[in-house]
């Protein structure tokens, strides 16, 4: 009867030890995701003000011109992700691959000449289709960056 004791012992404090750890994995985790989540807000959020400064600096310092629409094209990027899984089949380890669409995007670009160079500048797709060939559209040209008006 002791040995049953014991043995009904030991097995209550492995569980317990698993659940315990497995509670403090998963806690550990969510505090890393939190992390994570935080960090990634935070560069979001730098690299957008960034982007507002950059923008403000073209339109206060950068001259006015007429610049002239000479092109128009759109890409559209694809993704692909591709797995491997290991399978056990009778004994025997097998791979399976599969492949999963990814995300498809689609990028707009209007190609300018203004103050003898040419620009190829990324548009939204609104901007994109309002604009034609030979038509002149107001920018703030400073040191190569461009902002339509």
């Amino acid at each position: 009867m002791r040995e049953v004791l014991s043995f009904t012992g030991l097995v209550i404090a492995f569980l317990l030890f698993l659940c315990g750890g497995f509670y403090w994995m998963v806690h550990e985790t969510d505090e890393t995701f939190a992390k994570m989540d935080k960090d990634i807000k935070s560069f979001t959020e730098k690299a957008a003000e960034e982007v507002r400064i950059e923008k403000e600096k073209v339109l206060k310092k950068g001259k006015k011109l007429d610049a002239l629409v000479i092109d128009k094209y759109s890409t559209t990027d694809s993704s692909m992700d591709f797995t491997v899984t290991p399978v056990v089949i009778g004994g025997g380890i097998y791979m399976m691959s599969g492949a999963t669409p990814g995300v498809t995007t689609e990028n707009y670009y209007i190609k300018i000449y203004a103050d003898e160079k040419n620009y190829d500048i990324t548009v939204p797709k609104e901007v994109y289709d309002q604009k034609q060939v030979g038509l002149r559209i107001p920018i703030k040209l400073y040191k190569d960056k461009i902002e339509l008006l």
